[in-house]
């Protein structure tokens, strides 16, 4: 499909998919290194409910009913959200086209679905295509949320014409992959227009990191500028590679 014709149908996840995405994360985040007496913030109530026979049923049911107290407004929030694409797409277009040094007018992407979700977190699944928006923010910082996996999502898939990544690859390396464009969507969007829709796209964390002795975030930016988009990359994802072990003190701000 080219993405000039490319349009999103924003939907509500359902409540099994959410209960489901729920558990993987709380799994992920209980048995790493995070501090557990903030995993109920997190998840906005009780998570001793994973810890209860058939904890699936419950979340399904408890999400369940949060949609339908909320359908109306959920399903207005993806009416506007799809309005609002549909006014910026084409100038969008004309941004990462110029940006990622890619025509995506002609070249041809996979199709992505989008799903609001009363998860409190934002997610792209590069396997299945899919963005998931926490429908919990107002609809300004939603469809931001929206505009940054998106162009996350296609930052990837650039990166992947050049490295031939495979998607369906182990932990670390997804970890790596998703690291590497934590950073480097912080260049485009700081050397763009896509500035007017987020100066600070990645999370907080990366902006506090330094590399010989400068700002990893400045020194990224300056170099997505002086130098050809497939080195950028090099330079980029050999600083992930080589700080891996340091950098993964951050890996729960995927969450």
């Amino acid at each position: 499909m080219k993405l000039e014709n490319f349009d999103y149908h924003f939907k509500i996840r359902k409540s099994h998919e959410q209960a489901l995405n729920l558990a993987v994360i709380y799994k992920n985040l209980a048995y790493g290194n995070f501090d557990k007496s903030k995993l109920s913030n997190i998840f906005k109530f009780d998570v001793e409910i994973f810890s209860t026979e058939g904890y699936l049923s419950k979340l399904t049911q408890m999400i369940g009913n949060s949609i339908e107290k909320q359908e109306d407004k959920l399903n207005q929030i993806c009416v506007t959200l799809q309005n609002r694409w549909a006014n910026y797409r084409n100038e969008y277009i004309n941004i990462i086209s110029k940006a990622l040094d890619v025509d995506f007018k002609t070249d041809i992407i996979n199709h992505l679905y989008c799903y609001l979700q009363l998860t409190p977190i934002n997610e792209l699944d590069l396997v299945d295509d899919s963005i998931y928006l926490n429908a919990n923010k107002n609809e300004d910082e939603i469809f931001k949320s929206f505009i940054i996996l998106l162009t996350k999502k296609l930052l990837l898939n650039r990166w992947r014409l050049y490295t031939e990544w495979d998607f369906n690859t182990d932990f670390d390396s997804k970890n790596k992959m998703f690291m590497f464009a934590d950073i480097a969507i912080d260049a485009i969007f700081s050397n763009t227009e896509l500035s007017k829709i987020c100066k600070n796209p990645s999370y907080k964390y990366f902006y506090n990191i330094t590399n010989e002795g400068e700002n990893v975030m400045d020194q990224f930016s300056k170099l997505y500028k002086t130098t050809k988009l497939n080195d950028f990359f090099d330079k980029v994802y050999m600083f992930v590679y080589r700080n891996y072990q340091n950098l993964l003190q951050f890996k729960h701000y995927l969450y």
